[in-house]
């Protein structure tokens, strides 16, 4: 189910705008700088011939773009679609699995998405709880999948 996004959803989602924004800037910089200094240092220091610091520089710059877009460039956008859009979805889902990482623990739910740790920092009660065959009340963005809230789902008394 569809509901519109609340002020402090949007601005959640505009901080991420920011953020990928800046972040994707001072990268971009970064692994331009880091190709001409490659180039300089291959030319000058290791002998390469020109053709071989062109080739290098073009590829170092192909592969900075690549990161760079694939990283912050495409986040940003699907951010920019949700924040346009103004809606979220609301839905339930199982947790069909827990998964260890070294990164802490990922949770494969029944409607596809994959939800971590740090996505119930807010509700640690809830942290506690789960396991495999809990059931979650989901509230996410449509195109970037960025969670927004996560509860325990419960039953009315007259559902029962």
């Amino acid at each position: 189910m569809e509901e519109k996004l609340t002020q402090e959803e949007l601005l959640l989602i505009e901080e991420g705008i920011s953020f990928h924004k800046t972040s994707g800037a001072k990268i971009l910089k970064g692994g331009i700088l880091a190709s001409v200094l490659a180039s300089i240092i291959g030319y000058t220091i290791m002998g390469f011939t020109l053709l071989d610091v062109v080739l290098m520089f073009l590829g170092l710059i192909l592969l900075t773009l690549y990161i760079w877009y694939s990283v912050f460039e495409r986040p940003k956008s699907r951010l920019k679609q949700d924040h346009n859009k103004g809606t979220k979805i609301v839905q339930a889902a199982t947790v069909k699995r827990v998964k260890n990482n070294s990164e802490g623990k990922f949770y494969q739910l029944s409607n596809g998405l994959k939800i971590k740790e740090s996505d119930f920092e807010e509700n640690q009660t809830l942290l506690e709880n789960i396991g495999k065959g809990k059931e979650l009340l989901l509230s996410y963005t449509p195109h970037h999948k960025m969670i927004l809230n996560i509860e325990e789902k419960t039953t009315a008394p007259n559902q029962i």
